[in-house]
């Protein structure tokens, strides 16, 4: 079986591009010059799974499923003696995973994800010198890798194992692979900067490998999209709002509005008055399920730092009516939108600017409000001081910031917030910055502990991550 012809390879280029319509008519060319070949059905089913991953379409979901089923059948059916047949094969099961857990079928997408994990275990069995085995070798090692202890006896029962460190390896294989091979350079990027991202596994952060492209491909939306969310998470606000606010998708390209929402979000955390306007445009606009409520959220603020009550307990009524409560922003968001916690404004204004890494300015406003009695709740008051520690943490002074999170797990133990767990996660990090594995090890048990509330997956997989790198 030959590997991609030239129109499979300029469709896939396409479809990273996002002009999808395009890259159809030529997979459909494809189908007729060769309908033995079970590339077109590949990109076909990688093309909708990236649609639906970006616009969380109900009804295309709903079309998916039983094109999925079509494209399988058909890809069984084809020539198996060939590296391609089981590559091809796991890799659209493993998409088809992912659009399933978008949707909420984790069952579903449970046994779809075996099925992936099978077949390329299979394929590395009787082609070891296939390179492309790396690229989905790589992504299942991480994602088992960073599975919570409490969902282990899944993968025991199912034979799985997982590895970060060799994933990442894998990735890293596979990237370099393509720098000299058929398939494109840039989603190999994009899929190692995303690991980066998820796995803080002290390699390269996902901003500095990034960079080190040449040229750093801009003009491709996916590849924008990635570059901005590594620079929020390296809080480089700064950086992010003129990446973004400059950018037109080309009009052949499907919307892509989260990047509006990220836009919206880094003009939120400078504080800037016009930060409504990329938000609203989100809220308007995305079909889908996830962020929606974290835009209203976001929103909300906005509209309280601004002095507008009326909008802002309309934007709190959205954020318990819109969208889903799947992922851990928006499960936060609901969680403050219905307390009935009016938040503090210097706070608030806090939260922000830390969130966009302005750190100076928010340890000024801190120190500059410093007495308890502007404050009304005990919540606040544990607020104040965590939010005092993150500060101190990310502008360097790790023995003021030891001694707040200490504070913050002493105060807050049995608070109904994520403050503690995030402390004592936070606190694993300072010790493992300054080579003291035994203590780190010991916080990082205590987060997992701790863990409760709207945050806690994220703080249970970077716990969990960090156990299996010290462990």
């Amino acid at each position: 079986m030959p590997g991609l012809s030239d129109g499979c390879k300029k469709a896939y280029d396409l479809i990273l591009q996002l002009r999808f319509g395009e890259a159809q008519t030529i997979l459909r060319e494809e189908k007729e010059t060769d309908p033995e070949s079970i590339f077109p059905y590949y990109l076909e089913n990688y093309k909708d799974f990236l649609e639906l991953l970006i616009t969380e379409d109900l009804n295309s979901h709903d079309r998916y499923k039983s094109e999925f089923e079509n494209r399988i059948e058909f890809v069984k059916s084809s020539e198996r003696n060939s590296p391609y047949y089981l590559f091809i094969l796991s890799e659209m099961y493993l998409q088809s995973s992912f659009v399933n857990i978008k949707f909420n079928d984790n069952w579903k997408a449970l046994f779809l994800f075996y099925t992936s994990y099978k077949y390329t275990q299979k394929n590395r069995e009787r082609y070891p010198e296939f390179e492309s085995n790396n690229k989905l070798a790589g992504v299942l090692n991480v994602i088992l890798g960073m599975v919570p202890q409490n969902f282990n006896w899944i993968m025991k029962v199912a034979g799985m194992k997982g590895d970060v460190s060799l994933g990442i390896q894998q990735l890293e294989r596979y990237y370099k692979f393509t720098r000299q091979s058929e398939f494109p350079e840039i989603e190999a990027a994009i899929i190692l900067a995303f690991t980066y991202l998820q796995t803080n596994n002290r390699e390269p952060s996902a901003l500095e490998f990034l960079q080190s492209l040449s040229p750093v491909p801009f003009e491709n939306s996916l590849f924008r999209f990635t570059y901005a969310l590594s620079l929020n998470k390296a809080g480089k606000n700064y950086r992010v709002i003129p990446l973004l606010e400059d950018y037109r998708q080309p009009e052949n390209e499907i919307p892509f509005l989260f990047l509006d929402f990220l836009y919206g979000e880094a003009k939120l955390n400078r504080l800037d008055k016009d930060a409504n306007i990329p938000l609203e445009k989100f809220a308007a606009e995305f079909k889908g399920m996830h962020y929606i409520k974290t835009c209203w959220h976001k929103l909300g603020w906005y509209y309280l730092l601004n002095g507008e009550e009326e909008k802002y307990q309309k934007c709190l009524h959205m954020v318990e009516k819109a969208g889903k409560m799947l992922v851990d922003a928006d499960k936060q968001a609901i969680y403050e939108a219905s307390s009935g916690r009016k938040p503090n404004l210097v706070l608030l204004k806090a939260r922000l600017l830390f969130d966009g890494g302005y750190f100076g300015m928010a340890g000024t406003l801190l120190l500059e409000n410093h007495d308890p009695d502007l404050f009304e709740t005990g919540l606040d008051k544990l607020e104040y001081l965590y939010r005092l520690a993150r500060v101190y943490h990310m502008s360097g002074e790790k023995m003021k910031a030891e001694k707040y999170y200490q504070i913050v797990l002493d105060k807050g133990r049995e608070v109904p917030a994520y403050f503690a767990s995030n402390s004592a996660l936070q606190l694993g990090r300072v010790y493992e910055e300054n080579d003291k594995p035994g203590e780190a090890v010991d916080y990082y048990k205590l987060a997992l502990q701790l863990s409760r509330g709207s945050y806690w997956n994220s703080i249970v997989l970077e716990a969990r991550s960090a156990l299996n790198r010290l462990e």
